[in-house]
This record gives C-alpha cells, structure tokens and sequence, in this order.
C-alpha cells in the first residue's frame, strides 16, 4: 500500500519532491509533532470522527496519513476550494513545509473561508484561562479551561479582548441529562465531545457574571510560528468528535495536548503519575515549563467576577459609606434625603458605582422588576451628576498555580483514649478541605475526593476511613447588601469505622445537610446544618443532628476549625451522642503545613501531622 501511494505521489509532484518523499517521509510520520497533529495515544488517534482522516485507516496509521496528505494537497484545484485538503487541514500544510522546504512544492491553492476565520481573528497570542471551581455542579467543582486567540493590539479603543475568539471543550451533553447519567457517561465514555467557538465575552458572561467564577488569563510564551499552527489546527478541529472522559479526557486534558503540539517533547503538561487530569495541574506545570529559551508564561490577567467586584467595593467604603448603603437597599429614596445629599462627589459615585453592579447581579439571578427600576434610578442619579475619578484600591490576589497543591500524603502520631499510641497515614487525591489555603478556589468550602486513612497501632494496622467524596459549601455572603442568604449544604459518601473506639467495625456510610451559615469580622464564620447519617450498613443507627462549626482564619500561617455535632439515633434503640472535632493548620505553603487535631466520637483522640501536598 506505502509503495502505491509512492507511486502516486511521485506522479503529482516534481523529482525532488518525490525522492524526498520516498526517503523521509516514513521518518516523519512517525516525528512526536505530526502524531500530536493527529492526536495519536496509545497506537491509535483519539479523534472519533472518521472524516478527519484522508486515508481509510488514517485513524491507525500516521504513516499512510501522511503520505494521503501530501497527495492530497498536491491534487490540482478542481470545484469548491474550501473543498481541497490544503484549506480543510491548514495546520498540516503549515507543518509540511516547514518539514519538506523548497522540496515540497504543491500547487497554490486559496482558501476564502479559512482566510476570512483568520482575518478576524486578527491572532497575536495565546492565552490559556482557568476557570474557578463551582460547586453548584458536580463537573464543575475542579474548575475549567479555555483556550483563547489574543488580536493584536487593537487600533480602536472600542475594541475589546472581550471581543476575541475562545475554544471550550466539554462532552456534548443534553441540558436535560440527569446527574447519575451525566456522571456514569462522563466515567464510561458514554458522551462525544468537542471543540466549540465563541466570542469570549459569551463566556466571560456565563462564567464570571452567571455563576461567579473567577478567570485567570495565562498568556502563553510562543513564537509566532508557533501561534499560527495551533490557530490553523483549531480550524481543522471543529465539528471533530473525541470521545469526553470526565477524569482523563477532559477539558484538561485535551488543551493541554493542544499546547503541547507546539512544545518540545520532553515538555509534559499533564502530570503522569495519576490517572485523572485537572485544570488546576496545568497551570502548575505552566508555571514550571520554559520554551524557546523563556518562561512558557508571558503574563497572567484576572478577570473578576461580579460578586468579587461587588466585595471589593464594598470594602473599599468607609463605615459611613457602607451605612449609607446599606439604607439605600432598604430604602430607595434614601437616594434623595440628606445623608446621601451631603456626601462629596467621590463618595456618592462610589456609593451609586457599587450599587449598580448589586442591582446587575440581583437583575441577572432573579430579574426582579423592583431591581430593574432601582437600577435605572441609579443610572439617572448619576448622569444628574459631576463626573469623578474614583480611585478604587487595587485587590491582590494570589493566581491558581500558587495555590496549595491538590494530592495530600498526611503522617501522623498521637495518642487515642481507647487503643493508645497510634499512628496514621492518609492519601487525598484533591482537592481542598476547609483548613486549605484560600487561593483560586470556592471560599468557606470542603471538595475532598479519594481520601484514605489508615491507622496503626503496635501490632494491628486497619482502615479508618475511605471518602468516595466529601464537599461542604457555606455559600455565605460577605458583604452586607444581600437580604436573602444562600442555602449551606454538605455532602459525604463513606466507608469507616464506627467510631474513634474501633478498629473493625466498618460501616458504608451517607452524610446529607442542608442549613445556614454567616460570618463575622471577615476572618470568622459559622454554620448551622441539619444533618442526616444513612449508616447502610446497620440501618437502625443511623442518625439525624446538627453540625454546628466555626472557622477563624487567624493569619496565613494559622486556620481553625470546631466543629460539634449532637446527634440522635433513629433506630428502636435510640441513644443520643456528641461528636466534636478541633483542627489546626500551621504553615503557609503550597508543599506543606502542620496540622493538630483533637476529635471525639465514643473515644477522644489527638493527632500532630505533617502534610505533604504534590
């Protein structure tokens, strides 16, 4: 079959092309660059769309498709142009000639409609975007990544980087899909996915002003080369079909071997010792990568939320400002009396800026009639006024690769009231408990999966503890405008002991909570959560309580968190019980920190750990 397609290249092309096909195209086709152009892993490509490959078996065989390529391209221009393989693959084109040089010489060919894409994208750069986690959905809680094509500087000041074009990838899901469906097809493999395109405030809007993520724009080191091969290589990839794997074949993971095309080969951004790929590892490798002689990243923008630009403003006001506000809320035509009246110009456009983004957030989750009308209040209000510089203060904030890293080996020692001296050691897989450093994720918030513990005392080790998953949210609001608190809630899936006093006494275990929480000074919140224990393992003990905990964020270096928890059993033999839990974290690392632990269940116990985060 090679020596067919030989033939027929050598019958297309000139001399020289033909020997430097026959002598080194079967090198290049097996380069690591044009295996990434074809997405290969394992022997085979991970595109599922058969129309994506010019020779029959082009999905196994980078080699036949190289060389159907090349005599493709060489094809003269007959019927529609946007038809010919040079304007249907203008990545590949890009690579061969870079391959072949002056060898290689197919006939022009001009492609209106890949020319017209590219014209308005106006490309100069490539910038990666991490997508915060949201907990209001179960494949949104390791966050996301987007892909987006930077234009050059831009010659009018109308011209927005909202305007530019953005990549998403996700599993083309139903909207209505239920969870269990979604969850079983995005582990199975049950669901295509795809590359999609759109303008990113599209984006911008459904993440940061509808559900209150924060983006954090990487823009990426490349040479322009470089730029133009991915740019072409996303035009060949729409409307392409991949198979979406929710741990390996995900949003991660395909962006990250799209960067990767343009790498060099030994550079890696997925982490090869786990099986499963977050938005959050791909960032840190970013940050760890250098290409053509430069850190891989150039610079690293934040795009705020809503929610965090109302905070941030709200912070940024005097006592006096925040009460005045605050009675503007309760009271509309506050706007009108004197306390408003008095304030200097500065203040009241602080005042009138701030409520404005309240009234678009209260407008964009309830759109409530009495929002809108406040809204264009507040926009008459202004207008009837002088012009001011309000000098907001600028809010550091620290970007996802800094944050604390998700996997967890915990060692350590203490002493249990029961069983005495005992040693334990732990694994979480991710992501963050309540204790963690607050960088780039949900604040107030527990999102733990694969945890195992296991404890030993001198001669018996056993399992303590498996969590299949264990995530908590507070959802409190820290600023003093919202009437309506969000609900808290808690969920954790389990098999453990008993209690503290066991060691083989393993129960298959659900915990649900639904409840309320507040805060305080801004370093102190608390929570109140109704909880019921399903113990399946003994149904007549299972259990319904109260969680009451509070967390005090004393500096970087020092967090903690109490917890109580009386409950009662359900079953014929009803007992009542009080279940308590202090934890400690020392340290302010990404790698490390110290943890003192005292907890009660049936037996007391005390734990000093050290955590080594990777």
């Amino acid at each position: 079959m090679q020596r067919i397609v030989v033939f027929l290249v050598c019958l297309l092309v000139s001399v020289s092309a033909c020997q430097a096909a026959s002598v080194a195209i079967s090198k290049l086709a097996n380069t690591a660059q044009w295996k990434k152009l074809l997405h290969f892993e394992s022997g085979d490509s991970e595109i599922s769309s058969d129309d994506f490959f010019i020779a029959p078996t082009g999905r196994h065989n980078p080699e036949l498709e190289l060389f159907a390529t090349i005599s493709s391209m060489s094809q003269p221009l007959i019927g529609d142009p946007n038809l010919h393989a040079q304007c249907r693959y203008p990545a590949r084109k890009l690579w061969l000639q870079k391959q072949l040089g002056a060898n290689w010489r197919p006939p022009k060919v001009v492609c209106p409609q890949f020319l017209a894409w590219k014209e308005s994208n106006q490309t100069e750069s490539i910038s990666l975007i991490f997508v915060s986690g949201y907990l209001g959905n179960p494949a949104s809680f390791f966050g996301h990544l987007l892909l987006k094509l930077n234009k050059a500087n831009p010659e009018h000041a109308s011209e927005s980087p909202l305007l530019d074009k953005s990549f998403n990838y996700g599993a083309d899901a139903h909207r209505d899909d239920n969870p269990v469906k979604y969850v079983t097809y995005g582990l199975l493999g049950g669901y295509d996915a795809s590359f999609s395109t759109a303008e990113y405030y599209q984006l911008e809007y459904g993440y940061a002003e509808n559900e209150q993520r924060e983006l954090w724009e990487y823009e990426l080191n490349l040479s322009e080369q470089e730029v133009r091969l991915l740019e072409a290589h996303l035009w060949e990839l729409s409307e392409v079909k991949f198979t979406y794997l929710f741990l390996s074949g995900n949003c991660s993971t395909e962006m990250a071997k799209l960067v990767g095309i343009v790498l060099d080969e030994g550079s890696n951004l997925l982490t090869s010792y786990q099986p499963w790929d977050m938005p959050l590892d791909i960032f840190k490798s970013l940050a760890k990568t250098e290409h053509n002689g430069r850190p891989l990243i150039k610079a690293i923008n934040k795009r705020d939320s809503k929610y965090t630009r109302i905070y941030d403003k709200y912070s940024a006001l005097t006592t006096k400002e925040k009460s005045i506000t605050q009675d503007i809320v309760k009271q509309a035509n506050t706007l009108d009396e004197a306390s408003f009246e008095q304030l200097n110009i500065e203040a009241k456009q602080k005042i009138l800026s701030l409520l404005f983004d309240f009234y678009q957030l209260e407008i964009s989750e309830n759109g409530s009639a009495q929002s809108k009308e406040m809204k264009r209040r507040l926009m008459l209000k202004s207008l009837a006024m002088p012009a001011a510089e309000i000098q907001w203060p600028e809010q550091q904030a620290e970007p996802p690769h800094l944050a604390q890293n998700p996997n967890r080996v915990n060692v350590s020692i203490g002493h249990n009231g029961e069983l005495g001296s005992v040693a334990t050691l732990s694994y979480r897989a991710g992501y963050y408990d309540f204790l963690a450093r607050e960088v780039a994720r949900y604040k107030n918030s527990n999102a733990v999966f694969f945890s195992t513990e296991v404890k030993a005392i001198q001669n018996k080790a056993w399992l303590s503890k498996f969590d299949l998953f264990d995530v908590t949210t507070l959802n409190i609001l820290h600023v003093d405008l919202f009437e309506k608190q969000r609900w808290a809630w808690s969920g954790r899936f389990t098999y453990e002991q008993k209690d503290l006093s066991t060691t083989d006494e393993e129960r298959l275990r659900l915990y649900a909570s639904m409840g309320w929480a507040t805060h305080a000074f801004e370093v102190m919140s608390f929570y109140a959560l109704p909880e019921l224990k399903t113990d399946f393992s003994k149904l007549d003990e299972s259990t319904l309580g109260v969680k009451f905990g509070a967390l005090y964020t004393a500096s970087t270096w020092w967090k903690t968190h109490l917890l109580m928890t009386p409950t009662i059993t359900l079953g014929t033999e009803s007992f009542h019980r009080v279940q308590l839990l202090w934890d400690n974290r020392f340290g302010d690392s990404q790698n490390w920190d110290l943890r003192l632990k005292i907890s009660h269940d049936i037996a007391s116990e005390i734990n000093l750990s050290y955590s080594l985060y990777f």
